[in-house]
């Protein structure tokens, strides 16, 4: 049995390709790899790849196109095609963005209700709104096996798509690749990663991660910085224009405790250089940031809206957010600055997750 691994772009960076890349080295030092499918190659790689490409510009023109060219290559019966992107009719579906519908309906709650009447009038102008709902029923119905990376996610397909669809439905969390993020990591990266942040030892340093500042709550976040004590600052790792949250932070005087970092490509050195991560998300189907986190024995802060926040022990390895108000993050964060830290917290590793794709991938054969 062979796989052929299934992705739009092939990347070390992003949560789905960066574990499709793995995925795929897993499979070709065990003499499984087929092939990798693609649109574009990020990376070098010491196995077969071929690019398909697809249109652009926009995640319409590349979402139509990419799984139109994969269907169509797509053929040998024999090989499981394993898809980490919206491609219909592989024999496994790894659903790691959750459901359009459901991001359409979480995202929403992240902005003021000036800010969502305009955003539901231009989605309802934008045909991907309306083309990925209709392609990802087709992709439930077609595949043979669906992986659903949290419960959240396992949860938001059975409530779009119906409960017929549970018994091919498996959860399977994201890996964590603990030769990078462990505990003794943590310890011998403290200097760079306080160096990284730019915050000296003796404050106590929030950290923030991700590429979409509003979804993921950093206003909310800023605004708790504001009724925190002064010796509290924030990290923020991320590439997104910071502008309007620089305006908010200078707004309410705490912008000398907030650094924007851009970009971050060695995060093991990012998490030894906070002492609490927080992650008020509006919609998250994982968060890799907090097993992430975890892993390195820092204690994180997170919405009942992330996926991962099943790994966090309240008060032991962290806090869960009921809602998420600036009041309610001050709150935790006040709770977490007198603690002493001391916690490990079982992860599911490479080898553990992509043994159990392999396991699914052999069943996804024998139903045809």
């Amino acid at each position: 049995m062979k796989f052929r691994v299934v992705v739009r772009r092939l990347s070390s960076y992003g949560g789905a390709e960066f574990i499709a890349l793995r995925f795929a080295n897993y499979l070709h030092k065990r003499g499984l790899l087929e092939e990798v499918v693609c649109g574009v190659k990020e990376v070098e790689v010491p196995f077969k790849v071929t690019e398909l490409g697809y249109l652009k510009p926009g995640r319409f023109l590349k979402t139509l196109s990419f799984q139109k060219r994969a269907v169509k290559y797509l053929k040998t019966k024999e090989t499981v095609n394993f898809a980490f992107s919206k491609v219909p009719h592989c024999h496994v579906y790894r659903n790691g963005g959750g459901t359009h519908l459901g991001f359409l309906e979480g995202s929403l709650k992240a902005l003021p209700p000036a800010r969502r009447l305009i955003k539901k009038l231009t989605r309802s102008l934008n045909p991907v709104n309306y083309f990925n709902p209709i392609l990802e029923g087709e992709i439930f119905r077609s595949s043979k096996v669906i992986i659903a990376i949290s419960s959240k996610v396992k949860e938001e397909v059975i409530k779009f798509y119906g409960r017929e669809l549970l018994n091919k439905i498996y959860t399977v969390p994201n890996p964590v690749d603990l030769n990078r993020f462990n505990r003794e990591a943590k310890e011998k990266l403290r200097k760079s990663g306080r160096e990284l942040v730019g915050f000296r030892e003796g404050r106590f340093v929030l950290g923030f991660a991700s590429s979409n500042f509003t979804l993921k709550g950093l206003k909310q976040l800023i605004e708790a910085l504001a009724m925190l004590p002064k010796d509290v600052t924030l990290a923020v790792a991320g590439g997104r224009n910071p502008k309007s949250f620089l305006k908010l932070a200078e707004k309410l005087d705490v912008a000398d405790r907030v650094h924007f970092l851009g970009k971050v490509n060695r995060m093991e050195t990012f998490y030894a250089g906070i002492d609490l991560l927080v992650h008020p998300s509006f919609y998250d189907t994982f968060a890799n940031v907090v097993t992430e986190a975890l892993a390195t024995g820092t204690p994180v802060i997170c919405s009942r809206e992330t996926g991962a926040a099943e790994f966090i022990t309240e008060g032991v390895s962290g806090f869960i957010l009921k809602e998420i108000t600036p009041e309610e993050i001050a709150e935790k964060v006040e709770a977490a600055l007198p603690k002493k830290w001391d916690f490990n917290v079982k992860l599911p590793t490479d080898e553990e997750v992509f043994s159990r794709y392999v396991s699914l991938g052999e069943r996804s054969l024998s139903r045809g």
